[in-house]
C-alpha cells in the first residue's frame, strides 16, 4: 500500500488542512523505491510523521508542516485548486 492523497478541507481556515490518507495497492517494486525516495528527500520529515500515525487523519496548520520539515512551505501550496 502507498499513501496517496492529502485533502484540504473547505471547512476549516486557510491556514489548516485536513489531512485525510488514502491507500491505494501499487507493484512492490514501486511501493519499495517511492518510500526509499520518501524517506530521503526534503520532505522526509513530514514522510516520517505520516508513517507514524494511527488513523488516517490529521487535522494539521501550515505552521505545524512547516516545523516538522523545517522550511517554509512555497506560497502555492495555500492556493485551494478545487
Amino acid at each position: 500500500m502507498f499513501l496517496t492523497a492529502i485533502a484540504v478541507h473547505p471547512a476549516f481556515s486557510k491556514s489548516e488542512l485536513f489531512i485525510h490518507m488514502e491507500c491505494v495497492t501499487v507493484a512492490p517494486l514501486r511501493e519499495q523505491l517511492a518510500r526509499e525516495a520518501a524517506a530521503r528527500g526534503k520532505y522526509a520529515p513530514l514522510y516520517r510523521r505520516l508513517a507514524a500515525m494511527d488513523g488516517p487523519r490529521w487535522r494539521v496548520s501550515f505552521g505545524e508542516i512547516e516545523a516538522i520539515l523545517g522550511f517554509d512551505l512555497p506560497a502555492s501550496a495555500r492556493l485551494h485548486r478545487p
